[in-house]
């Protein structure tokens, strides 16, 4: 459980491209509660945990027609577009969280 602490503690952007319809999404939970951003699509439960600093993109047209097609790297543009709106410094848990920082659901 340790070891995964950490990994959260380092990460500035948790790159969720899931594109199962899940209910819910515990990595996008636990990324919320470790203050970390999150780019995500826009499938299942993963709109509805995302918040605050993430962003849900739609998943590619064909993707949502067939889900265990992989997206092309054209497909995947518009992520690497979304990453660089991501800050590049570091970025600070925000007051609210700081009670929950470095916690995982482990």
């Amino acid at each position: 459980m340790s070891s995964i602490k950490s990994i959260y503690a380092a990460a500035k952007v948790l790159i969720n491209s899931c594109l199962w319809h899940e209910s819910w999404g515990r990595v996008a939970a636990e990324a919320v509660m470790n203050g970390i951003a999150e780019l995500s699509f826009k499938s299942g439960g993963f709109p509805d945990a995302v918040v605050e600093d993430g962003i849900c993109l739609d998943a590619p047209a064909e993707c949502q027609k067939d889900w265990i097609r992989m997206p092309t790297k054209d497909e995947m543009c518009p992520w690497f577009e979304a990453l660089k709106r991501f800050p590049a410094e570091d970025r600070t848990v925000p007051v609210s969280r700081q009670q929950n920082s470095t916690i995982s659901m482990s």
